[in-house]
């Protein structure tokens, strides 16, 4: 694992039979000299190694339509100002934000701490593991117990840079937690001192890995290579931020759910919480009242296109469930409207600049209404992303 800042450059663009094309044109370390730290702004160095990728394979600043990175200030003002790209935020940057902020990771020695409740229980799962990966006194007892559960997997601890890293290090303790028991119970008879941090907390680490599952689902589907995968990750993305606002579905069990009464106060904070994190970075476009019409509206671009016309009906619902407390049905109705005006005038507009430059050229077009290009660095002055690694997604 490296500490080191690199800078990728990827595209993706629509070729001359219609197909979606994706390539990485090129990466490199970034490691500005003395005098670019000192004499230009971040987004300026940045754009001239930019620049440099750009004019090696012959791509011009009208060839572009949108970019995709974090959410550090450095890259946004990039994309927006000196490319004069439509920026969207990385989906899986934005859900790792998202959870940190959720769990009380995001401010954890802070007194802005929203949920230190839930972050204690993180801190005893990572002793959890800590324990039984350094703790030699029982051999192999941990590796015979997990042959006579019959399981495959093993624990996993969490790793920052992988956005997936704490839903599987959850996931992986409930699987294990017959093992873990008997596990501890072996090592209390040989060192009292150690006892089990997450005894008694079973049914509370189930609610919360049913609550938090559906985010491993978007996630792994961000990190495949399905380049035409944007239509699906709005879907999801919208599936569960609904969910947030019913009954949690239990574990291994698709017909019964938790009834409100039966979560525990860390779930039902971080469930509240998460709702709040996510409408702040993403939803609050669908909601009324609360100005963000100037969004790019990408993923909505990508599902607009799509011949399947079940994804726009669940931005409709979207739009429905989540201003249904406070709203009329007219404004309800006027909020979609605008929404769908907004999508179409844009498809409509890029549709147009495809057929100009069809009748000016052959060749291939630089362009796409998918992540059309993703520029992406660890190089970071937004305080969410500080230790999550930037990736092209």
């Amino acid at each position: 694992m490296t500490k080191d800042s690199f800078l990728a450059v990827r595209v993706r663009w629509i070729d001359p039979n219609f197909k979606l094309q994706d390539h990485h044109l090129a990466a490199r370390l970034f490691d500005p000299t003395m005098h670019q730290k000192t004499v230009l702004e971040h987004q300026d160095v940045l754009h001239s190694w930019v620049k440099e990728v750009f004019a090696e394979f012959s791509i011009k600043g009208g060839d572009l339509f949108a970019g995709t990175t974090d959410s550090g200030s450095d890259m946004k003002k990039l994309i927006s100002e000196t490319l004069n790209l439509e920026y969207t935020w990385c989906v899986p940057h934005m859900l790792a934000a998202t959870l940190k902020e959720a769990t009380g990771m995001k401010d954890a020695y802070t007194k802005r701490n929203p949920n230190p409740e839930t972050y204690r229980l993180i801190k005893d799962i990572q002793k959890v593991h800590y324990t039984v990966a350094t703790k030699q006194v029982c051999g192999d007892l941990l590796s015979q117990l997990q042959r006579e559960a019959k399981l495959s997997t093993k624990l996993r601890g969490m790793v920052d840079q992988r956005f997936v890293s704490f839903v599987v290090m959850l996931e992986r303790v409930v699987e294990h937690w017959e093992v873990l028991n008997k596990w501890y119970e072996q090592v209390l008879v040989i060192d009292p001192n150690v006892p089990f941090p997450l005894d008694k907390k079973g049914e509370e680490l189930n609610q919360l890995l049913a609550l938090l599952l559906p985010l491993k689902k978007i996630l792994v589907h961000c990190e495949g290579k399905n380049v035409s995968a944007g239509r699906q990750t709005l879907s999801y993305l919208i599936d569960f931020r609904l969910s947030l606002e019913g009954a949690i579905r239990k574990l291994g069990n698709g017909n019964a759910y938790y009834r409100e009464s039966d979560l525990r106060p860390t779930v039902t904070k971080t469930r509240r919480l998460l709702k709040k994190a996510l409408d702040k970075r993403f939803f609050n476009r669908y909601k009324i009242g609360k100005g963000q019409e100037q969004t790019s509206y990408v993923l909505e671009m990508i599902t607009f296109m799509s011949p399947d016309s079940r994804h726009m009906k669940k931005i409709k619902k979207a739009v429905q469930v989540l201003n249904a407390s406070n709203q009329s049905n007219k404004k309800i109705e006027e909020k979609y409207d605008f929404i769908v005006s907004k999508v179409r005038n844009k498809v409509r507009d890029i549709m147009l600049f495809i057929m100009k430059r069809g009748e000016k050229r052959d060749a291939q077009i630089p362009l796409t209404l998918e992540n059309q290009v993703s520029i992406t660095g660890e190089e970071s002055s937004s305080e969410e992303e500080t230790d999550v690694e930037s990736g092209a997604i």
